[in-house]
């Protein structure tokens, strides 16, 4: 036909009716068509502007995101990437949170959402001050936009608006936890480690408890709140409640409260103990071969996190126990999967655990909680994620012979985003630690240099205000790394020493007094 044959020659040739060439040429000009029309849009698609960086750079917007236009827009982003814990974000972590729409920003192209900054609005405690902190918790690039050098521009130039808007809106600080190479390049330093406690459940207090306690939902109550405020009221880097309205890991935990004899809470429990969640027993199959089918990972995706391509299997019991490993830039984590008659159940590491996420009150009346529910539960040891080093119940578990705190792998990175600011709330707390200090008599100015920004402290016998800057012979200077004396995480000598920070005057002998190391931690629903 192409090449000019008629009709009827076509018939001859392929010895049928002229009717039947006649209806196939009409079908196949229709899919023609129809193929054609297929190829130029996905020519069109794949040569579109925002594929090209140089367009993306030129047209991209930036702006703060507006909660009724694009919530919605944010949580698909998340959840159509396969982000962990993507199914989590509607109902806690974006939702029901001090999410910042204000602080926040959003880079858009073609109406599209090609990255998001989240900011949370976080009071935090630095001992008995409270400064205001843009907690981050939310960066994420959609895929197809950038190639990898226009993704660091992109994240440059989204981090920097940010920021601009945290000192326009009026936040002290920026904290964010993990992802330390891109904060770092934000201008973030390192602030602390995540901390994790273990006990073993064996040495927990064989007593049941001698009170009434009740389950709740571990959303936010203020009553809970409160017992919890009042609990951390001088722990550097933990948050003044609340932060997410819900919770951030909703429908992931459980919670246990006890009350006085006028039934005002005094002590509570969030967590999970036993298994987190089942599996097909039909999975033992593939298990037993040390496979991770598609299946196992969809499971493991929607109750912990994403499993990396090189996770594997490993057969601890064929037909009864095994554990899944998986391996990405945090590291090893271990989850172990232990046959019970017609389900597979999976713990949290390789040993089952009771995973503490939060707790307040009475040590004692905590451990004997705990003590029976592991015992309900049939845990091995007891797990606390991000207890504060000086927390009662840190002391109280220090005690236990099994007890053992891991030092993680992600860390919680901080920046100042306002020094006057900062000082100015600082500045009843630094008195307080002059007046118990053998230097409380001291009196002259201090002035301090972040490498950004300056600020005088005008000191008289342990009063501390913040004065206009000028010339001091009492001085420390350094680069944004001065914020590790300001949340204390080290002794202050070894933070000079491992920044190279200079000190002129008095400052080597105030520095001790005014910036003790704090060992600060921030709990996991804080930010």
């Amino acid at each position: 036909y192409i090449n000019e044959y008629s009709q009827k020659e076509i018939a001859d040739f392929l010895g049928i009716p002229t009717t039947t060439v006649d209806r196939r040429l009409r079908a196949s000009r229709k899919r023609l068509k129809e193929r054609m029309t297929t190829m130029v849009q996905d020519v069109i698609s794949e040569k579109r502007p925002s594929k090209d960086a140089k367009f993306v750079k030129e047209v991209m917007k930036v702006a703060a995101p507006k909660k009724e236009e694009h919530e919605i827009k944010i949580c698909e982003l998340i959840e159509t990437e396969k982000l962990p814990a993507s199914n989590h974000w509607r109902a806690g972590r974006l939702t029901h949170s001090h999410f910042d729409w204000n602080t926040s920003r959003i880079a858009l192209v073609d109406n599209k959402i090609a990255k998001a900054f989240g900011v949370y609005d976080i009071t935090m405690r630095i001992g008995t001050a409270r400064v205001r902190v843009a907690g981050e918790n939310l960066e994420y690039t959609a895929a197809g936009y950038l190639d990898e050098e226009s993704w660091h521009d992109l994240a440059e130039k989204v981090g920097k608006a940010a920021v601009n808007a945290m000192r326009d809106q009026g936040y002290d600080l920026a904290i964010s936890f993990g992802g330390e190479h891109y904060w770092s390049r934000q201008g973030f330093v390192f602030a602390w480690r995540e901390l994790e406690w273990y006990v073993d459940a064996k040495e927990l207090p064989p007593e049941s408890p001698d009170f009434e306690y009740h389950e709740f939902e571990p959303v936010h109550r203020d009553d809970l709140g409160k017992l919890y405020n009042h609990e951390n009221e001088t722990l550097t880097g933990t948050a003044v409640r609340p932060t997410y309205l819900r919770n951030k890991h909703p429908n992931h935990f459980q919670g246990w409260y006890w009350t006085d004899s006028q039934g005002n809470p005094i002590g509570y429990i969030s967590g999970m103990g036993g298994p987190s969640c089942t599996m097909d027993v039909e999975f033992q199959k593939d298990l037993d071969k040390g496979i991770l089918t598609e299946r196992i990972r969809q499971v493991m995706f929607e109750r912990y996190e994403e499993l990396d391509p090189r996770a594997f299997c490993e057969i601890v019991k064929g037909g009864h126990r095994w554990i899944i490993v998986n391996v990405d830039w945090r590291g090893l984590r271990k989850y172990s999967v232990v046959k019970d008659s017609d389900k597979l159940n999976v713990y949290w590491g390789e040993r089952s655990r009771f995973w503490v996420d939060e707790s307040a009150g009475n040590p004692e009346q905590i451990l004997r909680v705990l003590g029976m529910l592991t015992r309900q539960a049939g845990c091995d040891e007891v797990t606390f994620d991000r207890l504060h080093y000086k927390s009662a119940l840190g002391r109280r578990l220090r005690q236990i012979f099994s007890c053992r705190i891991d030092v993680r792998n992600r860390s919680y990175m901080v920046r100042i985003i306002n020094l006057h600011s900062l000082f100015e709330k600082l500045a009843p707390e630094l008195s307080r630690r002059l007046h118990t200090s053998h230097l409380a008599d001291w009196s002259g100015n201090l002035l301090i240099f972040n490498g950004e920004e300056e600020v005088m402290l005008a000191i008289h016998r342990s009063d501390v205000r913040v004065v206009p800057a000028g010339r001091s012979d009492h001085a420390i200077r350094g680069g944004m790394e001065i914020v590790q004396l300001v949340v204390g995480t080290e002794t202050p000598d070894e933070v000079v020493a491992m920044n190279d920070m200079q000190l002129n005057g008095d400052a080597e002998h105030l520095i001790r007094v005014l910036f003790p190391a704090q060992y600060p931690q921030m709990e996991n629903q804080g930010l």
